[in-house]
């Protein structure tokens, strides 16, 4: 049990390490040009890519461990010896 919630740990401090290093301005500045994606600048784009791999990455990582009790229940349930 206390080998899962370090890993969610870890988890959770690469999400936020990612998210620092992909937000800063040296990693920014690689797309701020006058390049248009449709009629959007490309750092436009890449900021709400980021931010929206981010959210996905963290509604990942908040489910997953509930999932993995709920398949805990079960599994005690369907055990005849508890």
């Amino acid at each position: 049990m206390e080998t899962d919630k370090t890993t969610y740990r870890q988890r959770q401090l690469l999400l936020f390490a990612a998210g620092v290093l992909l937000l800063t301005d040296p990693v920014l500045s690689i797309f701020r040009r006058d390049a248009f994606v449709g009629e959007i600048p490309v750092l436009v784009v890449s900021l709400f890519s980021v931010w929206a791999v981010l959210i996905a990455g963290a509604a990942w990582l908040m489910e997953r461990p509930a999932t993995r009790a709920s398949d805990r229940l079960l599994s005690n349930r369907d055990d005849p010896t508890t």
